[in-house]
C-alpha cells in the first residue's frame, strides 16, 4: 500500500478465501481513484473477468490493452493486489545490485511490477471493492515536474525503461512492452525533460 491509500472494509478476509481457493501467484481486485470527492472505479477489461485465472504468456499480455494502435497499461503498480511471498523475494534476489543501491523517488513499484508479471505462473482476479488510491497534492509523484526535482525524474524515468529492456527476453511482444514504458514516460514527462541540461529532444531521440 501507499501511505495515504485506503483499504476496503473487509477486503482482507475476502483475499485470504482467495488464496485457498485459486492458490495464484498474484489475485487482484477492484481499485479506485480519489479525488477530492470524486471516486472512480479503475477499469481492468474485461478479459480479467471473464477469466478468474490466467497463466503465461496471458498474464504480461492481458495487462495491457490496445486502442488505435496504442498501448495502455492497466495497473503497472504493487497496490490494488496481493503477491505470493515468497515470489516476491525472489525477484527482490534477481534484481542486480545496480537497481538495488538506486535512490528511487518514483516508479520503483512499476518496476517490480514489470518483472513480476514476467514470473508469476498464475494470476487471479475476484471481482471485490478493495483498494483506493487517494490523489495527494504533497506527494512526489504530484510535485514530480517541479523544476528541481527535474533531474531526479528524468533519472527514475530512464531506470524503469532500463528495467523494461534489461528484463525483457527475445520476445517481440514484450520488447514491445519495453518501448511502450519508455515513449510513455517521455511525453508524460516533456515538461521536466525542458529543464534537465540535454532536454526532451535529446532522450527522445535515444
Amino acid at each position: 500500500m501507499d501511505p495515504d491509500d485506503l483499504l476496503y472494509e473487509g477486503i482482507l478476509q475476502k483475499l485470504a478465501g482467495a488464496t485457498e481457493m485459486y492458490d495464484a501467484d498474484v489475485i487482484r481486485f477492484d481499485a479506485f481513484y480519489k479525488l477530492y470527492s470524486h471516486v472512480k472505479k479503475y477499469d481492468y477489461g474485461d478479459y480479467f473477468k471473464r477469466n478468474k485465472v490466467i497463466t503465461q504468456p496471458e498474464i504480461f499480455k492481458q495487462t495491457f490493452y490496445e486502442i488505435n494502435g496504442y498501448l495502455y497499461q492497466q495497473n503497472l503498480f504493487l497496490w490494488g493486489k496481493i503477491i505470493r511471498r515468497e515470489l516476491f523475494l525472489e525477484l527482490l534476489d534477481n534484481l542486480t545490485d545496480y537497481y538495488k543501491k538506486q535512490h528511487w523517488t518514483l516508479y520503483e513499484d512499476n518496476a517490480m511490477d514489470f518483472v513480476l508479471l514476467k514470473y508469476a505462473k498464475t494470476y487471479a482476479f475476484i471481482k471485490e471493492n478493495g483498494y483506493i488510491y487517494c490523489y495527494n497534492e504533497e506527494s512526489s509523484y504530484t510535485n514530480r515536474n517541479e523544476g528541481y526535482k527535474a533531474n531526479r525524474t528524468v533519472k527514475d524515468v530512464f531506470l524503469l525503461a532500463e528495467i523494461c529492456f534489461d528484463y525483457t527476453n527475445d520476445n517481440e511482444y514484450e520488447k514491445q512492452m519495453a518501448m511502450f514504458q519508455l515513449r510513455r514516460f517521455l511525453f508524460e514527462y516533456k515538461n521536466s525533460l525542458k529543464k534537465v541540461t540535454k532536454g526532451f529532444e535529446y532522450y527522445y531521440r535515444i
